[in-house]
């Protein structure tokens, strides 16, 4: 299927309509971030969002589910992915500075909803005044990689974006610790695909190491393998089990231990 580079106001009106149709016990808001958002994407750039919804609806059964299916119109474009946070540990998080926080209400923007992201912005304008907490920020990130490495994955797909995220976090919290003077415009930075790695190879080249260095070169492989499965399933049988092969020899490194 030929994939075009943009959505069309049809597109997004489909998109809304089957959002309005979604029963919910409180307001949910969808933020939406990432290369396409910013406008610096590539043809297989990802949409990225985020879904702010109460503990309660992100419970009932085949409400996220129908979020995605909402989302998923995007995907005849480009794959989507949707990450659910309930707004008690976005809030958290905020004051924590955690890096894909930062990112969301620095760089991105509301793509459905208007209940809470004014509110946090503005929260993040006093917040953003404070020293970077480490002490809080590195067990906080520590513990999500904990969470990823125990999630048992479904699909091909589903690893490949598994092994991303802890290869993502345990960059940041190597560079969060490892930096003495980090800023937020840093912590941001690491949370972008495409700047995170030139950013550590020029601005931290002192500091590097064996374990940095085989962690950015293990995403770089992560990244790759995510894309290959994210495109049409048809390829050769030989090629799917060469690129299966590859996961299961990049799982079982240092990060995956």
């Amino acid at each position: 299927m030929t994939k075009t580079q943009n959505p069309n106001p049809t597109d997004y009106l489909k998109i809304f309509e089957r959002l309005e149709e979604i029963e919910s016990d409180h307001p949910f808001e969808i933020l939406f971030y990432g290369s396409r958002e910013r406008g610096d994407y590539l043809e297989d750039s990802d949409f990225n969002f985020y879904l702010l919804a109460s503990t309660q609806d992100q419970m009932k059964p085949g409400f996220i589910q129908k979020v995605t299916l909402a989302l998923n119109i995007l995907e005849k474009i480009a794959p989507v992915n949707l990450i659910a946070g309930d707004v008690d540990t976005f809030r958290l998080r905020l004051n924590l500075m955690e890096p894909t926080v930062v990112h969301l209400l620095n760089l991105g923007s509301v793509f459905y909803g208007e209940t809470h992201f004014h509110g946090f912005h503005k929260d993040w304008e006093q917040i953003r005044k404070n020293t970077i907490p480490k002490e809080k920020l590195v067990p906080f990130i520590n513990r999500r990689i904990r969470f990823y490495k125990n999630l048992s994955p479904r699909t091909e797909k589903e690893e490949s974006i598994q092994m991303e995220r802890v290869l993502t976090l345990s960059i940041q919290s190597w560079a969060i610790q490892k930096i003495s003077d980090i800023s937020i415009q840093e912590l941001i930075t690491l949370d972008i695909p495409s700047r995170s790695e030139k950013m550590i190879r020029t601005l931290y080249k002192n500091e590097l190491d064996s374990e940095i260095l085989s962690l950015l070169d293990n995403k770089t492989e992560a990244i790759a393998l995510k894309k290959l499965f994210q495109r049409d399933k048809d390829f050769p049988a030989s090629l799917k089990e060469t690129m299966k092969s590859r996961m299961k020899v990049l799982k079982s490194g240092k990060v995956f231990t």
